[in-house]
């Protein structure tokens, strides 16, 4: 039997399909949308492909820099600290915007383990890190070894930038440092990088007890 509503009682909402003109509305703001997608997919081609031709424009000019330091080390393939002094100045690379998490997490989960072997081996690391994305998340996993932090400067980046990277490092306790590494992304392609560590050692004249970076 029907029971009446008592007085004040709600009646449930029931759900109904939609009309044409919402199924429109929908279908017209979809449109919308992969239009600025499609947009902004041009505008992120274009910045990679005027980062690509300075990138390989560049390369000619610090060729000869690779007599400076050691050969590049995939982290993943990284095996225990033997290529790092008992003290040694990290510089991890990141940037200071975008949406790929997963880029600056890759370095900053490589410093984590490297920071992790060097305490089990009584060694010691400080970290420069340059990009904000890069010092959020360091000061999270190795908050004892952040020492500096260089963020928010405006791309693309020049020799000036590098060189007040470099000075930061060198400046960085030089008594007990000995030798300064750098954790980057190995550029790939444009769906792929290799978290890699480079380590360049003091550099001493054949024969000679001075350093050139005292």
């Amino acid at each position: 039997a029907a029971r009446a509503l008592a007085p004040g009682a709600v009646t449930p909402a029931r759900r109904s399909m939609a009309t044409e003109k919402e199924i429109a509305m929908r279908i017209a703001s979809t449109k919308n949308i992969r239009k600025i997608t499609s947009s902004m997919k041009m505008v992120s081609a274009a910045k990679l492909k005027g980062d690509q031709n300075r990138l390989a424009a560049a390369k000619q000019f610090a060729a000869w820099t690779a007599v400076l330091d050691e050969p590049a080390t995939p982290l993943e393939d990284l095996e225990g600290t033997a290529g790092l002094a008992d003290h040694s100045v990290v510089v991890a690379i990141s940037s200071d915007k975008g949406l790929c998490g997963g880029v600056h997490s890759a370095v900053a989960r490589g410093l984590r383990t490297i920071n992790a072997r060097l305490k089990d081996e009584n060694k010691t690391m400080s970290v420069i890190a340059v990009g904000e994305k890069g010092r959020s998340q360091l000061r999270r996993m190795v908050p004892d070894s952040l020492t500096a932090a260089l963020t928010n400067i405006p791309p693309p980046y020049n020799f000036g930038y590098a060189s007040t990277v470099a000075q930061m490092a060198l400046d960085t306790e030089p008594e007990k440092t000995g030798a300064i590494a750098v954790v980057y992304n190995k550029f790939v392609s444009a769906i792929a990088y290799s978290p890699t560590l480079k380590t360049i050692p003091p550099l001493v004249l054949e024969g000679d007890d001075v350093t050139l970076t005292a």
